[in-house]
């Protein structure tokens, strides 16, 4: 699955990856050491592009579901490694076909 639209606010990316919804990234200013902080991953997914439009909201583009409204709590509970995890396997082996479209245009590109 490709990441395809990130935003950046304040240190804290917000980005999109087709099948696997949106991620929330936070950047180590001094080291660049990237952890993933959240996520949204519904189970019908082709997240398109993540907009921050304030410090706590992110527009999430979605193609199979329109638009989502998302809220980011900075302070919130981070997801366990078990739960970042069973989230990037959920949609394991789905594949839309707007994904596919990439992928396919992908390897075209890269074929001698």
């Amino acid at each position: 699955c490709s990441g395809h639209w990130f935003t950046v606010n304040d240190g804290l990316v917000t980005a999109s990856w087709y099948e696997h919804g949106v991620r929330f990234l936070e950047i180590g200013m001094d080291t660049g050491a990237i952890e993933e902080v959240g996520f949204f991953q519904p189970v019908a997914t082709q997240a398109g592009a993540a907009y921050w439009i304030d410090d706590e909201h992110v527009y999430n583009v979605d193609y199979a579901r329109g638009i989502d409204i998302l809220r980011f709590d900075r302070d919130g509970e981070r997801p366990t490694e078990d739960e970042r995890t069973t989230s990037w396997l959920a949609n394991l082996g789905r594949t839309a076909f707007l994904s596919e479209q990439d992928r396919f245009t992908c390897r075209l590109a890269t074929v001698d």
